[in-house]
């Protein structure tokens, strides 16, 4: 069942920066020349679109060669041969798909560490992406902070790229070991930038990058039934003081002696 809240407790994380969701170097699985480079520094892209492309003329012939062999198989009718055309024929369809690098996810070009011309190997770094939306913030919560931290808290996010503008969050990940820090042991946290607080126009999402820094909150929900029964207390002990107060100023008050009235009404 949901944990009722009735307040919250704000605890501060050390230092923050801004990093991508995910961030990978991207490289062939074949070598080969670098025919072009389709990509800029900066540029966005989305999922499937050709970032890099090999000189194919030799994975081409490679193809029709095969295609060639398949269809001589085909006439000799020959089981075995058939089968082994075929997968020659798919082995080097493969080396061809190979030739072109794609992104696997929509991003943001990082680095492009090549050039065209450039002869390059399987597993060569030719191009870094990643992946900006949403962006994260990386950050660290001290150890004995730690058991009120759980994944989906929410989040205060403050770039000092941006004076005063907060930015709301939550926790999508904990870390699963203790590291040493400038501050003392902590624990690595990683919180999704939602959106800010309060809308900006001026102020647009696309505007924060990777390596800012920021100072961060989390917001983690007190019980209510803790709180009830703080108040309760509190309640309580308001009571009795003012029964206290009560009770000492009626002590602390002088008594007043009534003197007899001697008057026509009175005795004789």
């Amino acid at each position: 069942s949901p944990v009722r809240v009735s307040g919250v407790m704000r605890l501060q994380t050390s230092e923050a920066r801004v990093v991508p969701a995910q961030q990978i170097d991207l490289a062939f699985p074949v070598s080969g020349q670098l025919s072009a480079i389709l990509v800029e520094l900066g540029q966005r892209v989305a999922k499937g679109d050709e970032l890099a492309r090999l000189d194919d003329s030799r994975l081409r012939l490679s193809v029709a060669r095969a295609k060639e062999n398949l269809r001589a198989a085909e006439l000799g009718e020959v089981p075995f041969q058939i089968e082994q055309a075929k997968l020659e024929l798919a082995a080097a369809e493969l080396d061809l798909e190979a030739t072109v690098l794609k992104a696997p996810f929509d991003g943001q070009v990082m680095a492009v560490p090549v050039v065209t011309g450039q002869t390059v190997t399987p597993n060569m770094h030719i191009v870094t992406l990643a992946q900006v939306e949403p962006l994260m913030v990386r950050t660290s919560i001290a150890q004995n902070a730690l058991r009120h931290i759980a994944p989906g808290l929410a989040a205060l996010v403050n770039l000092e790229a941006f004076p005063g503008q907060i930015w709301e969050g939550h926790v999508v990940r904990v870390g699963n070991q203790a590291v040493q820090t400038p501050h003392g042991i902590a624990v690595e946290l990683l919180i999704q930038l939602d959106g800010p607080k309060e809308a900006d126009p001026g102020d647009k999402a696309q505007t924060i990058v990777p390596g800012l820094t920021a100072t961060t909150e989390i917001l983690v929900p007190r019980k209510q039934g803790a709180i009830d029964i703080a108040n309760w207390f509190i309640a309580a002990l308001f009571i009795l003081m003012l029964v206290m107060t009560y009770v000492i100023s009626v002590i602390m008050t002088p008594k007043v002696e009534q003197i007899p009235d001697d008057g026509p009404g009175g005795r004789g």
